[in-house]
């Protein structure tokens, strides 16, 4: 919900201004790829193009979308695992939700497009040590 003072941004605008930055910073002109707002053209042609050998080219193209649209949320995360002092708390909610709201079903779709296999989460936390034994 936008800020109804108008005298700051709110946190989903300021986390994805924070991305923007820090991607700009360490890439330069290619942080354009990773917008939120658009798909990186390059990536949904290579993804498309390394799987149409194998398929017909439309499911080749919907996987390549289905792994591209949500590439800001994956910049967002991997921004906030480079800089986590830059996020506010507010913020880091509001990527991580967003995150959440937007990328799983992507990732579900195109795992079932392209014929692998998807665990559900039952089943993949089955195959995870236990979580006293990661930071051992």
């Amino acid at each position: 919900m936008p800020n109804e003072s108008n005298s700051e941004p709110d946190a989903h605008d300021s986390f994805r201004a924070k991305v923007e930055s820090i991607f700009s910073e360490l890439v330069s002109e290619r942080a354009r790829r990773i917008s939120a707002t658009s798909l990186p053209a390059e990536s949904v042609a290579a993804i498309a193009a390394s799987y149409a050998p194998d398929m017909d080219s439309q499911r080749a193209q919907d996987i390549a979308f289905h792994l591209s649209d949500w590439a800001g949320d994956a910049a967002f995360l991997i921004a906030l695992h480079l800089y986590p002092d830059r996020f506010t708390a507010d913020e880091i909610q509001a990527g991580i939700g967003a995150f959440f709201v937007h990328a799983p079903f992507h990732i579900a779709e195109a795992a079932a497009l392209a014929g692998q296999y998807a665990p559900s989460s039952s089943e993949y936390e089955a195959d995870q040590p236990n979580s006293n034994d990661r930071n051992a």
